[in-house]
Order: structure tokens, then sequence, then C-alpha cells
């Protein structure tokens, strides 16, 4: 009997009682329905979805950065607030929320779609580092502003962006990596305030260094997240330390950090130090000129230490090593990571693996600062308890890509020992005294 007539052939109250149940249904898949987050005008929702251009933005990385660049004094941050959602309703964790503002952000910051990031690694162009350095400057705004108001929100981890997010920040700042660990231990120049800089920028006028990269590409532009004038970095260091949430996020920038550390070692001279950099054009050689009849007037000699350079990197990839150790620890005393040996055992699986510099001295025009972040690990990191707990030692990491350079390379028994000093005294100091 076909469905209407089987209806009809029921008693009224049985008629009755079948209406009553239909529309029941009816309310709570409405219910159901509008409870779920799609619109961006939905009020009262616990989370939302990124704008609907973030698809078509994550297709097309040179659209993507110019539609996401906060202009030349990094102040144009509207768009990026309403792509990762810093006011209001956060991104929903999934594939119209924080999937899209991800890949969208990834393609703007890089220069390659979330598909291509195996590809190589393109110089930084100026409208990519400012839209980096305007991400960490939102999300970082957005949790230090959740951490400062009343409630419980420090306690519980919800502050800031959604756990999903962070492994694409992650990526994005692991392809900034010098920058980070720069401004992480250094912030930018009092006098560049500017959210971005080209590598002839950076150059010192006396052409004796480059402040933003020791080694840096000739023709690319570095993310300044202390330009504004301060020598501190306060978003950026909160925002690395929400991305710990996520064991994927902490290794990308753990490998990311570790293969740095390799890819620096590799490029200084035997005996530690860093190349040197001489004066390439009239106006350089005017200044170190200039610079050099001071000193002699004054009867001051010139101060060479074939190490300083080294001691100042060694120790901002130690610094930046140990503030992820720490944020790791924070997180779990803070209640955000319940379980820290299924944390690290997490780290553990998303890690490529252990990084050591090669045994003889690399040379030539060094490559795009993305690459950094696609080195291929040396040997993998290993299974089980022991493997992770070996990996997230951060000191134990550290020191076996160091002394296995020194010995490679037969560095003077003294100039490794102090450099190694640096090293611990750095990581120590920010365990301590974050």
């Amino acid at each position: 009997m076909p469905l209407p007539q089987r209806i009809r052939a029921l008693k009224r109250p049985q008629r009755l009682l079948l209406a009553a149940s239909s529309a029941l249904v009816v309310l709570v898949v409405a219910g159901v329905t509008l409870g779920v987050p799609w619109g961006d005008e939905a009020e009262g929702t616990a989370c939302g979805p990124a704008p609907r251009s973030a698809r078509t933005l994550a297709k097309d990385p040179a659209r993507a950065a110019a539609a996401l660049d906060p202009g030349e004094e990094g102040t144009r941050t509207g768009p990026l607030e309403k792509l990762l959602r810093t006011e209001g309703a956060p991104l929903c964790e999934n594939a119209r929320g924080t999937r899209a503002a991800g890949r969208a952000l990834l393609a703007a910051a890089t220069g390659r779609t979330a598909d291509e990031q195996d590809a190589r690694a393109r110089p930084h162009g100026e409208r990519s580092a400012r839209v980096v350095h305007g991400a960490v400057h939102v999300l970082g705004e957005a949790i230090r502003s959740g951490e400062s108001s009343d409630g419980d929100s420090e306690a519980t981890g919800d502050t800031g962006f959604p756990a999903a997010l962070a492994p694409y920040v992650a990526q994005a700042l692991a392809a900034y990596i010098g920058d980070v660990q720069r401004d992480l231990a250094f912030g930018g120049p009092h006098d560049w305030k500017r959210p971005a800089a080209s590598t002839e920028e950076a150059r010192h006028e006396d052409g004796s260094g480059n402040w933003a990269d020791p080694f840096p590409h000739p023709r690319e532009y570095h993310a300044v997240f202390g330009g504004t004038g301060s020598l501190s970095a306060p978003e950026l260091k909160a925002v690395l330390n929400r991305l710990t949430v996520s064991p994927r996020a902490y290794a990308i920038l753990y490998d990311a950090g570790r293969a740095r550390l390799a890819a620096y070692l590799e490029r200084l001279h035997d005996d530690a130090g860093e190349p040197e950099d001489r004066p390439r054009t009239a106006q350089e050689r005017r200044e170190a000129a200039r610079l050099r009849a001071i000193r002699e007037k004054k009867g001051v000699e010139e101060y060479r230490d074939r190490q300083a350079g080294t001691r100042l990197e060694l120790g901002a990839i130690a610094r930046f090593t140990a503030t992820l150790a720490r944020a790791r620890t924070d997180q779990v005393e803070d209640g955000a990571v319940p379980d820290l040996a299924a944390y690290d055992r997490a780290v553990l699986r998303h890690s490529k693996g252990l990084y050591r510099a090669s045994g003889a001295r690399v040379d030539g025009t060094p490559p795009p600062q993305g690459t950094l972040a696609q080195r291929r690990p040396d040997a993998p990191a290993g299974k089980g308890k022991r493997a992770a707990e070996r990996l997230m030692d951060g000191r134990v990491q550290l020191f076996a890509t160091y002394d296995a350079w020194a010995r490679d390379r037969d560095v003077p028994r003294g100039t490794a020992d102090r450099l190694r000093t640096e090293i611990d005294t750095r990581y120590g100091l920010t365990l301590r005294y974050p």
C-alpha cells in the first residue's frame, strides 16, 4: 500500500501522534542546521568560516600576497584579521575554517600553494614578507588581549586561535626561520620601522655585514617582526608559545630550527668565524674609510673578534630552541597538553629527523631562506620512548649537531669550548627566564 494511503488508514489519534513526531524531527534537524556556523553574519555561534575568497587565494599565491599585504607600514591588517578571524567568533576547525584560512596564508607567505610546499623555494618577495609580519602581529595581539582579559581562557589554553590553524602558521614561520630566530633574540633595529627589509637594505653602511641574515640570499626580503623601533617582538613570542599546542606545529618549527643550525655551521671557516664582508659600493667604501679615520684619530685599534658573529647566531638559535621547550612545559602546566608522553610521541611522528652539518665547508651564493625548512634530515629520529625523549631534549640535539661539526672541521679546542658554552648558557637562561 502506498505511504499516503497507509497514513489515511491510521486512526485519528495515531495520525496526530505521527504528525507531532514529524514536527519534532523537523525542529531538531532545523536546530542542528542553524547551529552550524557557516554564515559570517550568524550571531552567538561558537565559530565561523573563513571568507569565501580564501579558497581562491589559496590557489593563487601572487593574488593572495596582494590581497593580504598589510602595506609598507604594516598597518593595513584588516584583510588578515578577517581571514584569521582574530575578532569575534574564531575559525571553525574544518575545511571551510582553519583549512581554508591556513592554506591562503601559506600561499601568500611562501609564494607556493599548500600542495607545492615541497617544490623548490623561491626568494621571498616584499609582499610575502609583509604578510608574515602582519599575521604574527594580528595573531599575537589577539593572544595577548585574550590573556589579559577576565575569565579562565588562559588556564584552558583557548586564547588566540584554534589549534587546527597552528600547523599552517608554523609552516609559514618555518619558511622565515632565520628571521624568527633573529627577532626572537634581538628584535628589530632601532631605526627600522617597516615590516620587511630587502637584503640590500639590511647591509651595514660600511659594507661590513648584514643585520637581517649572516648569509642572505641577494634577492630576498626578510620579515622584521620587531620592526617597530623596538628591541623586542612580544607578538612573535606569543604566537610561538601558542603554536606549541599542536605537536605537528612544534615538529615543523623544531625541524626548521635545527636545520638552520646545520646550514649555518657548514658555512663557517675552520676557526668558527663567519666569512668577512667587504665594501662593495663607493658609498660603503667611503663609510668604511670614515670610520677608520675616526678610530685612527682617537688612537683606537679596530676591534676584531673572529667569532663575535658566530656567538650571536648560535645564541639566537639556542634561545629559539629553548623557547619551544619552555612553551611545551607551559602548555602542560596550563592543562592544554594533558599527556606529555603522548605529545612527545606525536612530535616524533611528525618530525623529519636529525640534522648534521656537512664535514666540508659550503661556499657560494646562499639559497633562499625557505629552503632551510625543506632541508632533508641526515638520519631518522627513531621510534619509541627513548627516541622521543632524546629528540625532545633541545640541548642534546643542539650539542649533537655542534659537536659533530666541531670534530669534523677540527675547530680549535678553546674556540669550540667557548662557543659550546654560549649555546649552553643561552639555552639555560631562556628556560629559566623566558
